[in-house]
């Protein structure tokens, strides 16, 4: 594939999944007169990430849902919003003013949103089993040796990691959690399958490297 077709095969991707929510749009901006592509709740989910209490997942540090820590000021605006698009715009406008108002503590928290959404939320009350923690290592490892070697591939694959990089950067400003990684975990599967079929070529061609100097050294 050459650069040329890469785009257009990405645009392609792009207009379909857009003429597949355009129903949904166009009922969002029938019923409440503005542009939602498919939600309405962008603003609550940047705040989630961005407010007092703030730790890079869904839960504070002693264990309780972000959304339990609504100020009774924050509590009166979202009562006096008239419907849930503008519940949503106070979400975001508090979001914001925390996040000018505390710069450093939103880069602060980038490390902690991507460790929530490619490792676990630390802070998460029902925690995580071993066996489920192990069975990601076996996927995560290969899949990271996958995606670095096949950027000498990147022109033809440059879709799988384009997709892993915006997820990546999308929660890292608003906030991380496993199950957001749940849609391009075939990704990782994609990558790990990589990594498998370049060791195994890598041996085959050991071996047979290996085999034709015994065979040498015989004659």
């Amino acid at each position: 594939l050459d650069w040329r077709q890469t785009l257009r095969y990405s645009f392609l991707i792009l207009a379909v999944a857009l003429l597949v929510i355009s129903p949904w749009t166009m009922r969002n901006a029938l019923q409440f007169k503005r542009l939602i592509l498919v939600t309405d709740n962008t603003g609550f989910n940047l705040w989630l990430g961005n407010n007092p209490a703030a730790t890079g997942g869904l839960y504070t540090a002693e264990g309780r849902h972000i959304s339990s820590t609504v100020s009774e000021e924050l509590k009166a605006e979202l009562t006096a919003a008239p419907d849930s698009p503008s519940r949503d715009h106070v979400f975001r406008r508090a979001a914001m003013i925390y996040i000018l108002s505390r710069p450093g503590r939103f880069f602060e928290l980038i490390p902690a949103r991507l460790k929530a959404l490619w490792w676990f939320d630390p802070y998460m009350p029902s925690g995580f089993g071993r066996f489920r923690v192990l069975v990601y290592l076996a996927l995560l490892g290969p899949a990271l040796l996958g995606a670095i070697l096949s950027w000498r591939r990147i022109q033809d694959l440059c879709l799988f990691h384009l997709m892993a990089l915006i997820i990546t950067g999308l929660y890292a400003v608003f906030f991380g959690q496993p199950r957001f990684r749940f849609v391009i975990e075939w990704c990782l599967l994609l990558f790990g399958a990589f990594a498998l079929a370049a060791i195994v070529q890598a041996a085959a061609v050991r071996f047979r490297a290996a085999s034709t100097g015994e065979t040498g050294n015989r004659t």
